[in-house]
């Protein structure tokens, strides 16, 4: 959708932090997440407000 996810870069060009979602060959908006309500920007490189929701059975084994 026409954006980047990377973390920030320091002035070495290391990555500092969290990813985010870039608009692609700009550093705006640089949003350390991956939904967003309301966002027009991050909205126009694929940053959605639809949450993707997994479930995951978990079995816990009696340890006694």
């Amino acid at each position: 959708m026409r954006g980047r996810v990377e973390a920030f870069k320091d002035e070495f060009g290391d990555p500092i932090g969290p990813l985010r979602v870039w608009i692609q060959g700009d550093n705006v908006p640089g949003l350390a997440m991956t939904r967003s309500f309301g966002d027009l920007v991050g909205a126009s490189v694929g940053v959605s407000p639809i949450p993707e929701i997994k479930c995951t059975s978990i079995v816990i084994e009696n340890l006694l």
